[in-house]
């Protein structure tokens, strides 16, 4: 045990300093970024001193001697130094950046096998402890199954989260498709003619398509939901949305009929809308106060692993 304590100790100093070079790595990454955007700028402005330069150097220019224009190319041609300097130090600057870059990836390269072997020296550690079968060992056993139970769950309130951001981007796609059929619906109403009522139904039927979407990703969230501890009332219906789309009939009564239908679908998809919205919120707060849990629980286990 003080074998592996001992070599576990020295591989976590490894991966400190791994970490820093990765940090470390990560700032140069920016620097260069933006001195390469540095860069781009000066050799424009270069080459545009240039042209500037060549314009006053032409033989028309320089066919005219007028005092004015004397000074406006040696004013050009200082300008173009300043800036030619400025462009061949940022240059150096790159240069000096990706010499960096390469020294710290090739150090952080030093240490690509740490993890496995760190992973590797944990669990000969932890079996170690629980072959002892003693009070320790038992604690430990618990918080590792503790453990394991909520980083499962913490997946699901993850798929679940994904799955609420898919079905809102579902509901504003259909949301979208009958508000522009409900303005083209009281454009017929009023005589719009026949664009308005091929136009009309046009949006209606992207929102059956949508509703179709829509319904498959519901019922997605709704099966991860039942797998996450939520209130049980956080479950979406989704039945009858599109099932006005089948209202085509002449004449005004039906127009204003298929609008009130419109308006009625309108409502149900809105509320919907607000209440993945909140069910999305809930597993956020849900996943806080899991990160929260779980971290609490990875402290203890090393604890309990380093007998502290």
């Amino acid at each position: 045990m003080e074998d592996i304590n001992k070599k576990i100790n020295e591989i976590e100093e490894n991966l400190k300093k791994r970490r820093e070079f990765s940090d470390i790595l990560e700032q140069k990454q920016q620097e260069l970024e933006k001195e390469r955007v540095r860069g781009r700028e000066l050799g424009k402005a270069l080459n545009k001193k240039e042209r500037q330069i060549k314009r006053l150097q032409s033989p028309s220019v320089i066919g005219l001697i007028f005092r004015k224009e004397d000074m406006d190319l040696q004013e050009e041609l200082r300008q173009y130094d300043i800036i030619k300097s400025k462009y061949e130090n940022c240059r150096d600057s790159i240069a000096n950046i990706e010499k960096d870059i390469n020294f710290y990836k090739e150090q952080i390269e030093n240490y690509h096998s740490l993890d496995l072997e760190y992973d590797e020296l944990i669990k000969e550690r932890r079996n170690l402890i629980l072959d002892k079968n003693d009070g320790a060992a038992r604690e430990l056993k618990s918080c590792l199954e503790e453990l394991s139970e909520k980083e499962l769950i913490v997946r699901g309130v993850k798929e679940g989260i994904l799955a609420c951001g898919r079905a809102l981007s579902s509901l504003k796609k259909a949301i979208k498709s009958l508000e522009s059929a409900r303005s083209w619906g009281i454009w017929d109403i009023l005589g719009g003619g026949f664009i308005s009522t091929a136009v009309k139904h046009s949006r209606i039927n992207d929102m059956r398509r949508e509703i179709k979407d829509l319904e498959k990703e519901i019922r997605t969230l709704n099966t991860i939901l039942s797998h996450v501890n939520l209130p049980s009332d956080m479950d979406i219906e989704i039945s009858g949305f599109a099932t006005f789309a089948d209202y085509f009939f002449d004449g005004l009564i039906a127009d204003l009929f298929v609008q009130g239908k419109i308006k009625d679908s309108l409502d149900k998809l809105r509320n919907t809308y607000d209440r993945i919205n909140r069910i999305q919120e809930a597993l956020q707060t849900r996943l806080g106060d899991l990160n929260r849990d779980l971290s609490s629980l990875r402290d203890k286990v090393g604890r309990l692993e380093r007998g502290v």
